[in-house]
């Protein structure tokens, strides 16, 4: 629930908080976890978008570009994914949450 308030509302690094959080709970590859990841930024996504909507709060291009290149972004990189092996590509997403954090951690501290 936490993940989904804050990726409704900034979004950056959704995805890695998500694959995380299905890691530590959900049984499965990092294949079948990022496929729910998927569809579960899909839903988030689309409801932060309407409430965004109703208030007016975006610009119509900008978000019609952001949208495009989200779905080119995510089923290019889906299709990518599957070329990897699972456990190179878990511990990739681990080492690049982690750097994300210490990032994020010293930004806000800066």
């Amino acid at each position: 629930m936490l993940v989904s308030i804050y990726g409704g509302y900034f979004g950056a690094g959704m995805g890695i908080m998500m694959l995380a959080v299905l890691g530590s709970f959900i049984e499965g590859t990092i294949h079948e976890q990022n496929a729910l990841k998927n569809w579960l930024g899909l839903l988030i996504n689309f409801s932060a978008s309407i409430v965004f909507f109703e208030k007016r709060l975006f610009w119509p291009v900008p978000a019609v570009a952001l949208a495009a290149g989200a779905v080119l972004g995510g089923y290019g990189s889906a299709r990518l994914s599957q070329r990897f092996d699972s456990e190179k590509l878990r511990k990739a997403i681990v080492v690049l949450g982690a750097g994300m954090t210490v990032w994020f951690a010293i930004r806000v501290n800066a």
